[in-house]
């Protein structure tokens, strides 16, 4: 799905973006999952052959954000968070 589409426009970013204000009474890194679980999905619909890529540098962002909170010493409850931002920033 390209973003300059229609498609993506009015029907995939209302979506997700409501789907982010839904999910935002989960917590604060539901919003952030939820972009994320989107993202995939965006990139999936499109180049459905990269999509097991995306998700190889996905998880590989998600254990850097776990090693740099873990060296660092931050508190075990905002590790997930900032490791869920730094894999937010790959997408």
């Amino acid at each position: 799905m390209l973003f300059t589409t229609t498609t993506f426009a009015f029907l995939f970013l209302p979506v997700a973006l409501a789907g982010c204000d839904i999910v935002r009474q989960f917590g604060h890194s539901g919003p952030a999952i939820g972009l994320v679980l989107s993202s995939v999905f965006c990139y999936g619909c499109r180049m459905v052959e990269f999509t097991l890529l995306r998700h190889r540098s996905i998880a590989r962002n998600f254990l850097v954000g776990q090693r740099i909170c873990y060296r660092i010493g931050t508190k075990s409850g905002r590790t997930t968070n900032t490791s869920v931002r730094s894999a937010c920033t790959s997408l």
